[in-house]
């Protein structure tokens, strides 16, 4: 679901007024630097998992 569906279907449960432009907050990160944190989660993981 959209964020803006979402935000139309609670500010309606709320009785408020939805806007009528929504923008999320956040931006994709780059693959690169999603890259980079799946490699450290994975050895994270792979350290604690050995313990």
């Amino acid at each position: 679901m959209s964020p803006a569906v979402e935000l139309a279907r609670l500010c309606t449960a709320l009785d408020l007024l939805a806007p009528a432009v929504v923008a999320p907050g956040v931006a994709r990160l780059s693959d690169e630097v999603s890259l980079d944190w799946i490699r450290r989660y994975c050895g994270d993981r792979q350290a604690r998992d050995s313990l």
